[in-house]
């Protein structure tokens, strides 16, 4: 209501019944562009990181939970790994 335009401090104090001062006070702790979460500057910092690694960690779970191509096969199945021909003056290792 005070951050609503037409309405002065003066007058939402009046209509709520309570000091002006005291709603000042209130809209500086808790008004809008004012960070209300109660937590200091360090402790925010803290929250992203975590959040951030919790969001990696997530991703790594559900990659590692994926099937792998190789386990689907089954006992009796055989892959084959198809190369180029080598040819004979090409140098070994290489």
């Amino acid at each position: 209501m005070v951050e609503d335009p037409g309405y002065t401090t003066v007058q939402v104090a009046r209509e709520l019944g309570i000091n002006q001062n005291l709603l000042r006070t209130w809209r500086k702790k808790y008004g809008k562009g004012n960070d209300s979460s109660g937590f200091s500057k360090d402790e925010q910092e803290g929250l992203y990181r975590l959040r951030k690694e919790v969001g990696r960690l997530r991703m790594e779970r559900k990659i590692l939970k994926k099937r792998r191509p190789s386990s689907r096969r089954k006992t009796t199945e055989v892959s084959v790994l198809f190369t180029a021909p080598r040819r004979v003056d090409d140098p070994i290792g290489v």
